[in-house]
């Protein structure tokens, strides 16, 4: 069961598991990020708006946010794999210069912190957590709007398929409020 959820103080809105709790409401979260959560599998699908990367091209620009989420991760080249995939899915509320970029990939990340509370080293557990990503590209307000699902452990994690979850949040995608982005 999926409930309508507003992102961005109801500037966007989709559709997300009934289950699933903003992050926002347990740690800080960037202004320029939503974050849902899934208690029982930590699976996590975030919105996030970014500056257009005008030097990337639309063809390369699903790899271009994998590496970069990667990057972000710690995770090393050799630890991540990650497959451009064709247009799953058309979003009716985007502009007609709009691009969309899909890709699915895994990355061996580690979790929990380096260290406790009083400073001690800790063990990271390392989990294999599954990407799904599209990067909406929209040139018209010069902004990239990047939608991942990321899903640790995850027995289908090989499977070049959409889950129900991201298809679901994707289809039901609206933009609602085009001020968001500082265009009227």
């Amino acid at each position: 069961r999926t409930m309508e959820r507003s992102l961005f103080g109801g500037a966007i809105s989709c559709q997300i598991p009934a289950n699933w709790i903003d992050v926002s409401n347990i740690r800080q979260v960037p202004d320029n990020q939503e974050c849902w959560m899934n208690k029982e599998t930590d699976g996590l699908l975030v919105v996030e708006i970014l500056e257009r990367q005008s030097a990337v091209a639309d063809a390369a620009a699903a790899d271009y946010f994998f590496d970069d989420l990667a990057e972000c991760n710690g995770v090393p080249g050799s630890a991540r794999q990650f497959l451009i995939q064709p247009e799953l899915l058309k979003i009716s509320c985007l502009p007609d210069s709009a691009v969309l970029c899909f890709g699915t990939g895994s990355q061996r990340v580690a979790t929990g912190r380096e260290s406790d509370i009083t400073g001690n080293p800790s063990t990271q557990e390392i989990r294999q957590v599954r990407y799904e990503l599209c990067a909406m590209r929209l040139p018209s307000v010069r902004t990239d709007l990047l939608v991942t699902l990321s899903t640790p452990n995850d027995p289908g994690g090989e499977s070049l398929q959409p889950s129900i979850v991201f298809k679901r949040a994707l289809s039901s995608f609206s933009i609602l409020d085009w001020s968001l982005f500082g265009e009227e």
